[in-house]
């Protein structure tokens, strides 16, 4: 929340430009579920910092095994090499090294996992020319808010769907104890 620009002055522009720095960025979220367009960089990895941490968080994938392009260390639990869990990523999330870029590959690897590339109905720009092309199509605009709208609602019935789910069977469980 921006203290000098309540929601309802942000609610009044036709669309939001981000530069998304960070995995995160609360502000996207709060855009995007107004349903009001937001255009972001096509390439989202050039603009991506990552989230900064304690440089001994970035150490604990190992090295990788090529041949199967996931993480293995010889210290791992047991469950790391169980065929049924879940594969480790390539890459660490964490990035360690304030004042330094982040490494290319890490950074085109963790921004295809972003809302910024995964949220439907999210407007991609390669540069100024087409970013105000598509910012002066207004019926593009309209129809881009049509489809998030129709998107967010969706995923307000699931939500709820899933609650009632979660409070049936505790209700359940409560009976029984």
């Amino acid at each position: 929340k921006i203290p000098q620009m309540p929601y309802q002055v942000l609610a009044e522009h036709r669309a939001a430009v981000l530069f998304p720095y960070d995995a995160v960025i609360f502000l996207f979220h709060e855009f995007y579920s107004m349903q009001m367009p937001v255009f972001v960089p096509r390439d989202l990895w050039r603009w991506l910092f990552g989230p900064l941490t304690l440089p001994s968080m970035e150490e604990w994938l190992g090295p990788v095994n090529t041949s199967s392009r996931m993480a293995t260390t010889a210290s791992a639990p047991p469950w790391e090499f169980d065929e049924a869990a879940p594969p480790r990523p390539l890459h660490s999330p964490f990035f360690g090294r304030p004042r330094h870029p982040i490494d290319v590959e890490v950074a085109v690897y963790w921004s295809g996992f972003t809302d910024w590339a995964l949220l439907p109905h999210v407007n991609y720009f390669s540069g100024a020319p087409e970013l105000f092309q598509q910012l002066l199509d207004t019926a593009a605009l309209r129809s881009s808010s049509a489809r998030m709208k129709a998107f967010n609602e969706e995923q307000l019935v699931s939500v709820v769907d899933s609650w009632r789910l979660v409070a049936g069977r505790l209700a359940y469980m409560a009976q029984g104890s």
